[in-house]
């Protein structure tokens, strides 16, 4: 006790009072622990800033080697990169289309309070008899068509004017560029409805038109038809070349349907490589992701800004690796899933294991995977959609020339999907029917030749 006096007595040269012993052992002891910490913490962490930068940036570079190539060579898209205004092609484009009553791009903010124009998808009856007439033509087998129903026929006359004017212009300038997405959680500015609406419409102008005997009003909506879609997709979203792809296989239909001039017809169909456009959409997702984890772009997007932001520096390397590693599975996926389609294996299921593949750590891989299945299959069907046209388009212009139908199809392996083979089959009067074989085969297409032709 004596000794605890005396030891916190004043100093003489000082005038302040000397901690007891035991309180200067803790306090040393503290400051060792918080110099510790920081050693453990701050050390490591400028260490992982440096370290993990330069690995997710090495890793990153060979990501994007493999997809640059899993995408047929070529630069990789970059938000950068992506045309961000409609072109004036595109923009014109829009304009005619309002005449026949169907919206294509946003109303811009100046027209807000403008009466919107009066848009043929807010007719739910309009639009079920256009439809109704345009697939029950394209599943007929026998090759003919049936005379439009008293209320399209009033429509297509009623707008025809505009719809030739919208057809005029798109044969003319060619495929339209739209306006793509900015950043991850964008999308395209075009509207999917409207453009379903007339691609739907201008092929029941086709239809309609080769049926009353006008094949040149027929060639034109679908050239225009096809020009519009190949501007779609090219589109660098998986989404927007999904649609593209579902109406590519509805117009390689109409093409069946109609009396076109074939041989023109024949080189779109073999020029076009929509396993190739899906493929490139799916690749350029994969590495979107990834631009958009390294610029920090995705962290600003999902409301991390504020108190949130200290942390974006640490965590960046780690988001980095994270979207590298999703790139990796999402291209090893791909690959099993294109060498899968059409056969017996279930496709989602493959996908599913690819996605869990992805280590624990790596949430944000997981939470951000795009669905690959719809897409690669969407592709390999409307592959051998436009397939199974060009050997019905082959086979009526060896008709018109010969007199007499081919023995064989002129290419009978599948090129679209390797192993799958098209034969002929006898049906009825109408000549032989294209068959698509295989073993293990998921889809059976078959199309009739259908009727006699003109041969243009």
């Amino acid at each position: 006790m004596l000794s605890w006096v005396k030891m916190s007595e004043a100093d003489p040269t000082t005038g302040n009072a000397e901690r007891p012993p035991r309180l200067r052992r803790w306090g040393r002891f503290g400051l060792q622990v918080l110099a510790w910490l920081a050693v453990l913490t701050v050390v490591p962490g400028l260490v992982w800033l440096t370290v993990g930068s330069r690995m997710a940036a090495r890793r990153e570079a060979e990501l994007g080697s493999a997809l640059q190539a899993a995408a047929g060579g070529g630069e990789l898209p970059s938000f950068a990169r992506l045309p961000s205004a409609v072109d004036p092609s595109a923009a014109r484009l829009a304009e005619l289309v309002e005449g026949v009553g169907i919206r294509l791009l946003p109303r811009p903010a100046a027209d807000a309070a403008a009466p919107a124009a009066e848009a043929p998808a807010a007719d739910p009856a309009r639009f079920a008899e256009l439809t109704a007439y345009l697939f029950a033509q394209l599943g007929r087998e026998d090759g003919g068509l049936d005379r439009p129903p008293a209320a399209v026929a009033a429509f297509l006359g009623e707008h025809q004017d505009a719809l030739r004017a919208v057809c005029h212009h798109i044969v003319e300038a060619g495929p339209p560029h739209w306006a793509e997405r900015a950043s991850l959680f964008d999308r395209a500015e075009l509207d999917p409805v409207g453009y379903r609406w007339l691609q739907r419409l201008v092929m029941v102008d086709a239809l309609a038109a080769s049926e009353a005997g006008a094949p040149e009003r027929a060639e034109e909506s679908l050239v225009a038809s096809w020009s519009l879609n190949q501007g779609l997709l090219e589109v660098a979203e998986p989404g927007a070349v999904l649609q593209a792809l579902e109406v590519t296989a509805v117009h390689a239909a109409a093409l069946r349907a109609v009396d076109v001039n074939q041989q023109p017809w024949l080189d779109r169909l073999q020029s076009v490589d929509v396993r190739g456009a899906a493929r490139r959409a799916l690749v350029a997702d994969a590495w979107l992701w990834v631009e958009a984890v390294r610029s920090g772009q995705a962290w600003d997007e999902v409301a991390m800004a504020g108190p949130g932001a200290r942390f974006e520096p640490i965590a960046r390397p780690w988001l980095r690796m994270g979207m590298v590693e999703r790139g990796w599975a999402a291209l090893a996926a791909l690959d099993e899933l294109e060498a899968s389609v059409m056969g017996e294996t279930d496709l989602e299921v493959l996908e599913q294991m690819r996605r869990d593949g992805l280590a624990g750590w790596n949430l944000v891989g997981r939470l951000t995977w795009t669905s690959l299945a719809p897409v690669v299959v969407e592709a390999a069907e409307t592959a051998l959609e436009l397939e199974l046209t060009a050997q019905v388009l082959e086979a009526r212009r060896h008709r018109s020339a010969t007199g007499e139908w081919p023995e064989t199809p002129a290419a009978p392996e599948s090129r679209a999907v390797p192993g799958l083979r098209w034969t002929y089959a006898v049906a009825g009067g109408n000549g032989p029917t294209v068959v698509l074989a295989g073993a293990g085969a998921s889809l059976n297409l078959s199309a009739g030749l259908g009727r006699e032709r003109a041969g243009r």
